[in-house]
C-alpha cells in the first residue's frame, strides 16, 4: 500500500461530464470521436501482451529483492521522471535535439539485428551461385566461391553485425549525453483533468487545456493501390487543432477498431470516478488510486493478479480482450 492516496478534486475529469463538442478544422476525410459516458471494455493490445506482462514481472523481482519500504520509495521517486505511467500521470517523453538521432539508432539498430540472422545464410547462398557461374566457365569452384563468401559477408553481414552490436556500445559511451536531455513531451494527467503538449526540442510548454475539451479523430492512410494501410488517431482539442496529440503513442492505430480501443483506454484512464484499466503496468499503483481501491476491495482482487500469472495463463486472457476490442461498439461521432 502506498502511504500516500491520490486526491482528486472538482477540477479532476468524470466519464459522467463528457458533452458533445462542436469540432473545429476536421483533418480532411476524418471521422470525429467524441467522448462517452458509457465506456468499454476496449484496452489496446500495446498494453495487453506477453511482452508488458515480463517487463512488469522482471521490475517487480528488482523490487522485491530492494526491500518493500526501499521499493515503495523507488515507486515513489518514478513520479518525478520526464515518462510516466502511474496512477497519476501518463506522460510521454521526448529526446528534445536527439529525437532523430535517438530515432536513427532504433532504426539501424533493429535493422542489424535482422541483417545479423539473415545475411549469412544468404551470403552463402551468393557464394553457392558465384562459385557455380566459376565453375561452369571453367574456374575453380571452392577458389571463387571463398572469395564471394568473405566478400558478401563483408558487404551485407559485417555492417548489419555493426550495427546490432555496435550501437547499444555507442549508447552506452554516449547515454549520458543523448539520453540525459529527456523532456516531457504529452501528459494526460488525471489529478488535474489536463492535457499538456510541449515542444519536441526545448520542452516548452505550448498547449494546456482540460480534458473536457479533448475529442480525438481517426481516418484511413490507403496505399497507392486503394487499399487501406493504416489507420491513425489523433487527440486534439475540440477548437484548436494545433493542440494535437499523435496517438499511437498511447496505444494502437494499425485497424479502425485499435484507434477505438485506444480512445476508450484513454477515456477510462482520466476517469477518475471508474478505477484504472486492469493493466499490467498499472498493478503496482492500484493501490494508490480510491476508486481502485474500492473496486479492489469488493472484487476481492488478488494485489499480485498479473504478476504471479503464467505466460499461457495471460496469453488466454490477452487473446481474449482482442476478441472484446475486435467487437466493441463503435464510438460516439459527430457525424
Amino acid at each position: 500500500m502506498f502511504k500516500s492516496i491520490n486526491q482528486y478534486g472538482s477540477e479532476a475529469y468524470r466519464a459522467e461530464q463528457a458533452k458533445m463538442l462542436p469540432i473545429n478544422k476536421l483533418t480532411l476525410l476524418a471521422q470525429p470521436l467524441q467522448k462517452s459516458q458509457c465506456l468499454s471494455q476496449a484496452i489496446p493490445g500495446r498494453w495487453l501482451n506477453l511482452n508488458e506482462l515480463k517487463k512488469i514481472q522482471s521490475v517487480d523481482k528488482e523490487l522485491i529483492a530492494q526491500g518493500q519500504e526501499k521499493a515503495m520509495k523507488i515507486a515513489e521517486s518514478s513520479r518525478c521522471n520526464p515518462m510516466r505511467f502511474d496512477s497519476e500521470i501518463f506522460r510521454l517523453p521526448t529526446l528534445g535535439r536527439f529525437s532523430l538521432l535517438h530515432d536513427i539508432l532504433v532504426a539501424l539498430k533493429g535493422l542489424g539485428r535482422i541483417g545479423t540472422y539473415t545475411m549469412p545464410p544468404l551470403s552463402i547462398l551468393a557464394a553457392l551461385v558465384g562459385g557455380g557461374a566459376a565453375h561452369s566457365s571453367g574456374e575453380l569452384f571452392w577458389e571463387w566461391f571463398l572469395f564471394f563468401l568473405v566478400y558478401s559477408n563483408l558487404i551485407m553481414s559485417l555492417p548489419c553485425v555493426i550495427a546490432f552490436k555496435g550501437i547499444p556500445l555507442f549508447e552506452k559511451l554516449l547515454g549520458p549525453k543523448i539520453y540525459g536531455d529527456i523532456k516531457p513531451r504529452y501528459e494526460f494527467n488525471r489529478v488535474t483533468g489536463r492535457v499538456k503538449i510541449y515542444h519536441a526540442k526545448t520542452g516548452e510548454l505550448l498547449h494546456d487545456f482540460p480534458f473536457t475539451e479533448c475529442v480525438a479523430e481517426t481516418w484511413a492512410q490507403v496505399g497507392y493501390q486503394g487499399i487501406v494501410v493504416k489507420n491513425t488517431l489523433n487527440l486534439r482539442h475540440y477548437q484548436n487543432a494545433k493542440a494535437c496529440i499523435k496517438g499511437g503513442g498511447f496505444g494502437d492505430e494499425y485497424r479502425l477498431t485499435d484507434t477505438y480501443a485506444t480512445w476508450n483506454f484513454i477515456q477510462c484512464y482520466m476517469d477518475t470516478s471508474q478505477p484504472l484499466p486492469d493493466i499490467p503496468a498499472f498493478e503496482i499503483w492500484r493501490s494508490s488510486d480510491p476508486a481502485t481501491i474500492t473496486r479492489d476491495r469488493i472484487t476481492q482482487r488478488n494485489p499480485r493478479f498479473w504478476r504471479d500469472m503464467t505466460q499461457e495463463e495471460a496469453q488466454a486472457l490477452f487473446d481474449k480482450q482482442a476478441a472484446i476490442n475486435l467487437a466493441q461498439p463503435e464510438p460516439i461521432s459527430s457525424h
